[in-house]
């Protein structure tokens, strides 16, 4: 939310959102990585934990391979594997969540082609609850293409929203 609220127009702006976005993906994940490699009995001790019977241990900085952390052992704080829920992986993840609208945006303004193709996406954007409304509607069980695919038919063709109030739709009559 507080990305949203950034003059997000602004190259300079756009510039260290990207910036701030990268910097926390590179110390989560480089800090797992590093931590795995070179901290001694860290590798072991994940071993020791349950932890490689997929994969290998060393993958866990970047990869699920090596299987997801069990009980409450320490040994798994240095991973930042998907989903371990660990500090370098949230860490590493927000920065991929920051990172990733600046980049979107770098790829829609330089590319004209690409934006035409992410109209849809981009069409879901602009009523976000009314996404989030549908999919609920539509179930967990439904495949999240299906749900992005009908949110994005729904933005075409049902424009303003009552769910986005900065779609312009207005409760009670018209001014």
């Amino acid at each position: 939310m507080a990305v949203a609220r950034l003059d997000l127009a602004s190259t300079v702006v756009r510039t260290r959102l990207a910036i701030t976005g990268v910097s926390p993906a590179v110390l989560g994940y480089g800090g797992s990585f590093q931590a795995l490699r070179l901290v001694p009995g860290v590798a072991s001790a994940l071993r020791a934990s349950g932890w490689g019977e997929g994969g290998s241990v060393m993958s866990a900085g970047w990869s699920d391979t090596a299987g997801h952390p069990t009980g409450t052992t320490p040994a798994w704080l240095p991973a930042a594997s998907p989903h371990s829920e660990t500090t370098l992986s949230v860490v590493a993840n927000t920065g991929v969540a920051i990172a990733v609208p600046a980049a979107c945006f770098a790829a829609t303004d330089t590319l004209p082609r690409f934006r035409r193709l992410a109209a849809p996406v981009i069409a879901v954007g602009t009523m976000s609850l009314s996404a989030y409304v549908f999919h609920i509607v539509a179930g967990r069980r439904e495949p999240w293409l299906l749900t992005a695919a009908a949110a994005a038919v729904k933005a075409w063709a049902v424009r303003p929203s009552p769910l986005d109030p900065g779609s312009g739709w207005r409760f009670g009559p018209p001014p």
